[in-house]
Formats: C-alpha cells, structure tokens, sequence
C-alpha cells in the first residue's frame, strides 16, 4: 500500500464479513480469498477490463470487520448508517482533493469531520469525540490521515498496521452506486 494513493477504510462492529461484504454490493461469483499484492494486481485487472467495478479487501480486526476499498470509490461511505445499523462504524476517506473522517453508532451519523478543518463539523453530536481528538492535527491531507487513522484506533482499540494486509482477505468486485 503506497501512502501516497487513496485511504478508504470503513470499519465496522456489529457486522461479520459476509454481512459488511452484502452491504457493499459484492457480486458473490467475484468475491475471492487475496493478500494485499495479489488484491492490488486484481483491482488493477478489473479496472483495465471493466473500467468502472470497485473492489475491496475485507476482513476481520479483532471484534470489528476492516474494508478497505482499492482505487475507485468509496461505498462505505454512502453505506455506514447501514454499515451501523446493529454496532459502531468508523470510516475515512483521504482523497486527491477532499478528507473525510466519519464515526456512526446505529445507523445514525454521530460525528463527520471534513478536511477544510475539524471546526467545519456535522453529524448527530458533532462534538461528541473532542475528548478523543484534543491532541490531533487536522491540516493537510497527510496530517488528516494520520489524524483519522489515530482517531480510528482509538475508537475500536485496535491497531492499523501492515499485518492485516500480509494475510488473505476477501476481496469483492462491486458496481459503483
């Protein structure tokens, strides 16, 4: 995973594997067992042959399930009041001209920051996790992705790290919306 490319991660509690992979819209003929290098070299596949199909890899992170979407969109977001619905979801998307950070608990969209700065808040209880976020700069893209990935650990209690990637997961072709 290259640092300098996209982030999109969405996960979820409440939600197993099969469910978060549903939610998303995975054609269940395409949905394939990959580790990072072999998912990357297949979403570029995909995308040189179809043009438009997303895909994701997805898979568990101790009690929560980690999608993280490859190059072409981001469904999470539009799903996580699903993606919510009987738990918790965290999501971030660091993009080429926008970031966004957004935290949901049964279905309802508690607090979204976005990346012309953490003042510029909504959601539910925009406020709801300054106690979480007091120490965290929300500058530029890359201190908003370390910012949001931050955020997210703390949030699930469990740790981003290269380790997920290295083991295979699911990975899912899906339409965009």
């Amino acid at each position: 995973m290259n640092p300098e490319e996209l982030i999109s991660l969405t996960c979820c509690q409440g939600q197993t594997v099969d469910g978060v992979a549903a939610i998303l819209g995975a054609v269940d003929d395409r949905v394939v067992m990959l580790d990072w290098d072999a998912a990357d070299a297949a979403a570029y596949e995909v995308h040189e042959e179809e043009g438009t199909p997303c895909t994701a890899l997805i898979g568990p992170l101790g009690e929560w399930v980690l999608t993280y979407e490859m190059d072409a969109g981001w469904r999470g977001e539009n799903r996580l009041t699903e993606l919510s619905a009987d738990g918790k979801a965290v999501a971030l998307f660091v993009g080429p001209t926008a970031c966004t950070f957004q935290y949901a608990v049964a279905g309802e969209v508690v607090t979204r920051l976005v990346s012309y700065g953490p003042a510029s808040r909504e959601g539910a209880r925009p406020d709801a996790l300054d106690d979480l976020m007091r120490d965290l700069v929300w500058g530029d893209d890359r201190e908003f992705a370390s910012a949001g990935l931050t955020l997210a650990e703390r949030l699930t209690g469990e740790r981003f790290d290269w380790d997920w990637f290295t083991r295979k997961r699911r990975f899912v072709v899906y339409d965009p919306d």
